[in-house]
């Protein structure tokens, strides 16, 4: 009889985005062998959610609404549990494509009649690898509060460990009660890899005496005499043709199950070494989320200033229209000024006109005698006429000039001002484009190093020895610290950046 497997790890911020663009496939390249993307097609969702919509913000919208509480959401809480559903490979190959699809819906109905409908958050079941299993997410909120130790404790665990076997049972499957949170012993070898190391797991099984060969044709552990033979001779022969080949890790296991009672004490040692292995995996894995995280935001940071850049472009462009509207504008001024000299030289010429009839007065005034204006002396009217036009034409003519002069001088004014602002504008824009430039090449080193670290982060998907995964902690520290040295400095350059 198969076995049902269930386990649960808690999702926290920094876990909702991994999680997301694994259930999705949201991913250019990946790491783990184990999946065909010629049939990530066949892949589904079972509850109605907007598959367009992250983990991360629609988890968190719901928390908002559902809370009681009006603080805020820590950022250390744990905001969805999920579990992986599934069984052997053996068990679903014995069901067809309705009754897998039938399988994953019962096994969501028990976790949404239990912990809430509305609480379960996905349910992406994943057909394009070995096994077929479901990623099933459940935000732990109850009575307005969330809580994942309130919701999923010890001994709610050990309940669903006795009644979520009988729930399947009930509705027609038979299963047995598997190890609550284990995968060890019903997935495929591929499965191993990704999370606890082939390496190390093979070493252990073979200090506990697991066959080293395996008879391919008889399919039994090799024997001493087999194996003596065809490690003295091998390299003549293809594995199929000596039907000896190195034994694989399922088979090690079976042969390990056919020994638990001669074995149970070193059984229970590998079992802790095994469980270790998958909390450092967990520990990483909640790592490489976090740094895919942060790469997400910092891809879209460069988008943004990106957009800002394109944006400061557009300006420069417009600008430089400007600029040229100005410089037409001047040269048009320019043209009418030219004009108004013009003018004002063809009004010299009626200015010597109006001095001879000044000149032609005076002479009349200075044979009048003016200063004897007594003993009867009296200017005719045609003399005091003309003197009156005179006097009329010279001031009106000299008001025409001074308001002309003033109006050249308020466009002289005017211009002036216009070029400085336009100047003024064109240096702020040059120094703009210039600190966006420079933040936006330190952005792209940064996100270069970060791609580093992703490159970095799929390695991590084989965690082979425990040295190992102590370098690479120590490389993804180095990482931290040089983006916050990085940080640091864009800080710098951005308070001292000139202000305009």
């Amino acid at each position: 009889m198969s076995y049902l497997v269930a386990r649960m790890q808690k999702m926290k911020v920094g876990n909702l985005g991994g999680a997301y663009r694994h259930n999705e496939r949201i991913f250019e390249n990946h790491s783990n062998k184990d999946i065909d993307t010629s049939r990530s097609h066949l892949n589904y969702e079972l509850t109605d959610r907007d598959r367009s919509v992250s983990y991360e913000k629609q988890i968190k919208d719901y928390v908002n609404e559902t809370k009681v509480s009006s603080r805020a959401i820590r950022k250390d809480a744990v905001l969805c549990d999920e579990w992986i559903i599934t069984s052997d490979k053996g068990f679903f190959d014995g069901l067809s494509e309705e009754k897998t699809r039938y399988f994953f819906e019962i096994a969501k109905d028990y976790f949404a009649e239990n912990y809430g409908k509305s609480n379960i958050a996905y349910a992406s079941v994943h057909l394009d690898e070995s096994t077929p299993h479901m990623h099933l997410g459940v935000v732990p909120m109850a009575d307005g509060k969330l809580s994942s130790k309130a919701m999923f404790g010890r001994e709610e665990l050990k309940k669903i460990q006795e009644d979520f076997p009988k729930y399947m049972n009930e509705h027609g499957f038979e299963l047995s009660r598997g190890q609550l949170g284990s995968e060890r012993k019903h997935l495929s070898v591929a499965d191993y890899k990704a999370k606890i190391g082939e390496e190390t797991l093979n070493k252990e099984l073979l200090s506990l005496g697991a066959p080293r060969y395996w008879h391919e044709k008889e399919n039994r552990p090799g024997t001493k005499e087999e194996v003596a033979g065809y490690e003295s001779i091998a390299s003549l022969f293809s594995e199929e043709e000596y039907h000896i080949r190195e034994a694989t890790l399922e088979e090690r296991f079976k042969w390990l199950d056919s020994h638990r009672n001669d074995l149970k004490s070193d059984l229970s040692r590998l079992e802790n070494i095994l469980d270790k292995k998958v909390t450092e995996y967990d520990e990483i894995d909640s790592k490489a989320s976090e740094r895919l995280s942060e790469l997400s935001e910092l891809e879209t940071s460069i988008k943004h200033r990106e957009k800002e850049l394109k944006g400061l472009e557009s300006d420069s462009e417009r600008l430089s229209a400007r600029v040229k509207e100005l410089t037409e504008e001047k040269v048009k001024q320019k043209g009418v000024i030219t004009k108004r000299v013009e003018q004002l030289a063809a009004m010299s010429v009626s200015d010597l006109d109006r001095r001879q009839v000044a000149e032609e007065l005076q002479e009349e005034l200075t044979a009048a005698n003016p200063k004897l204006f007594g003993g009867g002396f009296h200017f005719t009217v045609d003399f005091v006429n003309r003197l009156k036009a005179f006097m009329s034409d010279v001031v009106e003519k000299l008001e025409e000039t001074m308001s002309q002069n003033e109006m050249l001088r308020r466009a002289f004014e005017n211009v002036k001002v216009s070029k400085e602002r336009l100047e003024q504008r064109l240096t702020q824009s040059d120094r703009e484009k210039s600190n966006l430039e420079k933040e936006n090449y330190l952005l792209r080193e940064e996100n270069k190093e970060l791609k580093g670290s992703e490159k970095l982060l799929e390695d991590i998907q084989e965690v082979l020895t425990e040295s190992e995964i102590k370098s690479i902690g120590n490389r993804l520290d180095d990482l931290q610290a040089s983006r916050r040295a990085r940080n640091r400095y864009q800080e710098r350059e951005r308070n001292q950046g000139p202000s305009l």
